[in-house]
């Protein structure tokens, strides 16, 4: 049925006056909690009495999380449980995760996002305390999400308290959540901790800790510690990390596609937007680690999209020295001229004529016919 814990702050606040009102008269309101709580430090109460007080108070909170956790409505629900997770003390948390159990039990209700929140919230209160409790219960997962939340919150005690499970390899395991966490708060850190790991290690934790510091700090900061990251495994003559380097810049590259993508979006067109340029920002920045042969063919045809004609985007591709003799570029052509000839066909015959001697010619000529051709067989298909 689960644990009560029994230390109480008189200064604990219990929850707001709407859950009060909402559990109903089975438990005490906030105010004789709070009134019980004084009573008992003032020392007017026997041990049993002491005791009784403080079992009412477990009933309490874990009444009060289940009327959070009952609302149907998604929104209503983690408004009230976050509510709730805003008077998590280390002396409580077990109380208020029972009331998870019991949804659970009872209703067959999960909650895992809100359950999610509420053990990353558990570690960032509670730190190594809520750790030992959740390694002696061998949850290996509800430990991962409190270790991230406590690295989150305390990079260096999490930090401090890893490095002394050295002896325990399972513990070892849950490295992963640990630079999920500092990358929330010091990604600075959490980087250097990711070179700091064997090489096969590495890519292992990268995507979610780019994924995280982005979150948490932006694309800006994270390019530039990726630039730190290049240049010193550069100078270590690591060659580029075992692919590390490449793996960090693809992973990184997603997420400043995606945002020079919306902001030339009819969302934000609509919206009003027109000083944006995050678009440049981008091409240029995919310019600079051309000579790093880090891009493929596929980041040029992606990046190619945010031009406004496919002639300025196939002059741009030209720039890309190292890219385009790269394996792979005669299919990305394909691909491009393939979307130039759905939007724009007599554009692009149209700029065939016109340029015959241009490099790309035979290339983009045979990417069209190629287009058309399988066009013609998909509506004779069709036809059959």
């Amino acid at each position: 049925m689960g644990r009560w814990v029994f230390p109480v702050s008189p200064e604990e606040e219990i929850g707001s006056n709407e859950l009060d009102q909402r559990a109903g008269n089975a438990v005490p309101t906030s105010e004789v909690l709070r009134a019980n709580d004084s009573t008992e430090k003032s020392g007017e109460l026997t041990e049993r009495e002491r005791l009784l007080r403080r079992v009412e108070l477990a009933r309490a909170r874990t009444a009060k999380m289940t009327v959070a956790l009952d609302s149907g409505n998604e929104l209503e629900r983690m408004a009230a449980v976050v509510e709730m997770l805003q008077s998590m003390t280390p002396e409580n948390w077990l109380d208020l995760r029972h009331a998870f159990f019991l949804q659970t039990v009872e209703s067959g209700r999960m909650h895992n996002e809100e359950f999610i929140l509420f053990m990353k919230q558990a570690g960032a209160v509670g730190g190594q305390e809520v750790m030992k409790q959740l390694w002696s219960e061998r949850k290996v997962q509800d430990t991962r999400w409190a270790l991230e939340g406590w690295a989150a919150d305390d990079p260096d005690a999490a930090i401090a308290w890893m490095e002394g499970q050295a002896s325990d390899q399972q513990v070892r395991m849950l490295w992963g959540s640990m630079i999920d966490g500092v990358a929330q708060s010091d990604p600075e850190k959490a980087f250097g901790m990711l070179e700091s790991l064997p090489v096969s290690q590495r890519e292992e934790f990268l995507g979610n800790a780019v994924e995280k510091a982005i979150q948490a700090s932006g694309t800006d900061v994270v390019a530039e510690i990726f630039e730190e990251s290049l240049l010193r495994i550069r100078e270590s003559g690591e060659g580029q990390g075992d692919g590390y380097v490449a793996a960090f810049f693809k992973e990184l590259n997603q997420h400043k596609l995606h945002q020079a993508t919306v902001e030339k979006g009819e969302g934000m067109k609509n919206y009003g937007w027109g000083g944006g340029n995050k678009g440049d920002e981008y091409t240029e920045w995919l310019q600079k680690y051309d000579a790093e042969n880090l891009l493929e063919p596929m980041d040029l045809f992606h990046a190619a999209k945010l031009h406004d004609s496919p002639e300025n985007a196939m002059e741009w591709v030209l720039g890309f020295e190292n890219t385009t003799q790269s394996e792979g570029m005669e299919s990305m052509i394909k691909l491009g001229v393939g979307e130039w000839n759905r939007g724009d066909p007599e554009g692009l015959d149209a700029w065939l004529a016109a340029n015959k001697d241009h490099q790309l010619h035979d290339a983009i000529m045979s990417g069209r016919d190629s287009a058309r051709s399988s066009g013609v067989k998909k509506i004779i298909e069709l036809l059959k």
